[in-house]
């Protein structure tokens, strides 16, 4: 890790690599229905930051805002529904340990709601170490069906 000497403390994400994260931002523009590379272009302007209480409060697309830390238990519970190994939470866990960083999550916010578009396991396994983890946070200006009834009535 590489540790931040203004601060004192140990920085396990970096900026991460937008087009690795492509599948996912495919799965969000289809939810959304917005043009995936619309998606990763506005991505690409985005701030890293530290997840504040006031972001994962309103954080959605994961259940790590539930977890405490230390809650190890809930991490394997959710990477791995049903007993299938779906996620490896353990190998994100030792690589943090063992000082290697990591691309960051990321989170595209839009209004005042806030959803994640990757990284939910190693945001589940920053909770459990009782990290603040570093997030890409990009905004994007849409209205969601909701939005539009709401502006209708």
């Amino acid at each position: 890790m590489k540790e931040n000497y203004e601060t004192g403390i140990k920085e396990c994400f970096k900026y991460p690599d937008i087009l690795k994260e492509g599948g996912e931002f495919d799965r969000v523009a289809e939810t959304f229905g917005i043009e995936a590379s619309v998606l990763m272009f506005q991505a690409q302007s985005g701030e890293l930051v530290e997840l504040g209480d006031d972001v994962w409060d309103k954080l959605e697309n994961t259940d790590a805002n539930t977890f405490e830390a230390g809650d190890w238990d809930a991490v394997h519970a959710h990477s791995n529904p049903n007993g299938e190994k779906k996620r490896d939470w353990e190998e994100l866990r030792d690589k943090i340990d063992s000082g290697t960083v990591l691309d960051a999550p990321i989170i595209m916010k839009f209004g005042d709601r806030y959803h994640l578009v990757s990284g939910n396991t190693r945001l589940m396994v920053s909770k459990a170490k009782g990290i603040s983890p570093k997030v890409l946070i990009f905004e994007v200006d849409i209205q969601t069906p909701s939005d539009i009834i709401e502006q209708t009535v």
